[in-house]
């Protein structure tokens, strides 16, 4: 996480009557002096247009999601962990939420979903590049969202949602959406 990359995501947007007009632009880092540079190429001439905009500072943003630091090693039943797990809380782009000192993180126990995931493994290709699998429950129902990020030929493939199937033990396809290079999934429950 710290040193990553900088990345920025929405960065192309058609002009209208020579005004471009971003709505979307997301970037991953938490940083001072952060410059945009835009560029457009002259259809007509083939002549490149650049020009650098004002210095900008990222602030970090809200907890998102948590990170394993540590994984728990050498359990025995009804003795402590020999090493205890960690784990951090992070910002959606990734950035340690440092600040936080009010939060309980709670840590509870589940039975190894292996089986779950080499099922899900061999309903995809070979070529499949997985970036994100997010699993969630939803009023008992296992479900798990794959980015799926590159099928060995293209980044314009089908990231697939997931339910786990209690009664044949098998992973269901619930539903395929259309994802350029998707490289996270969030789930968001609503009223429940």
């Amino acid at each position: 996480r710290d040193g990553a990359r900088v990345e920025l995501q929405g960065t192309n947007v058609p002009t209208m009557g020579g005004l471009a007009n971003f709505t979307d632009l997301t970037i991953n880092r938490v940083g001072n002096d952060f410059l945009l540079v835009f560029s457009v190429s002259d259809a007509c001439c083939g002549a490149t247009l650049g020009a650098n905009g004002s210095l900008f500072n990222v602030s970090l943003g809200g907890s998102a999601q948590i990170v394993e630091l540590q994984t728990p090693e050498n359990a025995r039943g009804g003795f402590a962990f020999g090493v205890q797990p960690a784990v951090q809380i992070v910002d959606a782009g990734g950035n340690d939420v440092s600040d936080d000192n009010a939060s309980t993180i709670t840590a509870s126990i589940e039975k190894d979903p292996s089986v779950r995931m080499e099922v899900l493994g061999s309903l995809l290709s070979p070529n499949t590049h997985v970036r994100d699998l997010e699993a969630f429950e939803v009023n008992g129902t296992t479900y798990v969202l794959a980015a799926l990020n590159y099928d060995g030929v293209t980044y314009n493939v089908q990231s697939v949602l997931y339910r786990w199937d209690l009664t044949t033990r098998s992973i269901v396809e619930v539903q395929t959406v259309a994802s350029n290079g998707a490289a996270d999934w969030d789930h968001v429950q609503v009223g429940g």
